[in-house]
């Protein structure tokens, strides 16, 4: 009466004819990973099981939170691991109170082995001390409760699938002729997973050639926002500094653009 499986699985799953496996009532489905959509939670509910939970958890430390899914709202909120230590930091490592949006991290478990196998840059970029840094935005609500609002690295998720954005980014600026292109997702101030695409553009783009762009290039979401801006906020090397690009956001900032 329990079941574990991928979103990708999921995914696979229900791409089959309606009549291609029963319903099962008593049957528990977890989800090892946080990308879940509602469609795809409403569909699961229609065709494989009623109860439906989501593991926020990796490789290299393990499980650290959970939600119980029964509506589109329970896809926001997970319950922390009480046996874990979870903070959301900023950008000096400093943890922040409840309702403000930071890089989550967590404790590694006292006494496990932590690290990559002969990568010890890639080691020292995801671990600091004893936290590991999953690469993921979230903020706290103080109650044992913790919601993700995407990444803040370059890299998006789409139904558990990891995708490097770089790619999209410069495809997209070579058919728009624009100066700059940032991809982020997350739920960022909506219930709703969403793909949001910033330009960075000194000419006008009309609206045919922005559809045909994000229609050519872009996948994996029901909908993509778009935003136009006369400059993206730039790191002091000239990188697009992503996370001040996610906190402004989630702060409302670009609401209705």
């Amino acid at each position: 009466n329990h079941a574990v499986c991928t979103p990708g699985y999921v995914t696979d799953l229900l791409s089959r004819p309606e009549d291609a496996f029963p319903f099962h009532p008593d049957l528990t489905l977890t989800i090892t990973a946080e990308a879940v959509s509602p469609n795809m939670l409403r569909e699961i509910r229609r065709r494989i099981c009623p109860r439906v939970a989501i593991n926020l958890s990796s490789t290299e430390v393990g499980g650290w939170a959970r939600g119980f899914v029964a509506s589109d709202d329970d896809l926001f909120w997970y319950h922390l691991d009480p046996r874990r230590q979870v903070e959301v930091v900023d950008d000096e490592d400093r943890p922040l109170p409840p309702g403000e949006l930071g890089r989550v991290r967590v404790r590694v478990a006292p006494g496990a082995e932590y690290g990559y196998f002969r990568d010890p840059e890639l080691t020292a970029r995801m671990f600091q001390g004893d936290w590991f840094y999953p690469g993921d935005l979230g903020e706290l609500d103080g109650q044992g409760r913790i919601a993700l609002h995407g990444r803040h690295t370059d890299v998006v998720s789409i139904q558990g699938a990891k995708h490097p954005v770089g790619p999209w980014e410069r495809a997209i600026q070579d058919k728009l002729g624009c100066e700059g292109a940032c991809i982020i997702s997350g739920r960022l101030g909506e219930r709703v997973e969403q793909l949001h695409l910033f330009l960075e553009s000194r000419r006008e783009i009309s609206a045919a050639e922005l559809r045909e762009a994000v229609q050519s290039v872009l996948w994996g979401f029901e909908n993509v926002a778009v935003h136009k801006l006369d400059a993206l906020p730039r790191t002091p090397l000239g990188k697009v500094h992503r996370y001040e690009l996610t906190r402004r956001l989630h702060e409302g900032e670009f609401a209705g653009v």
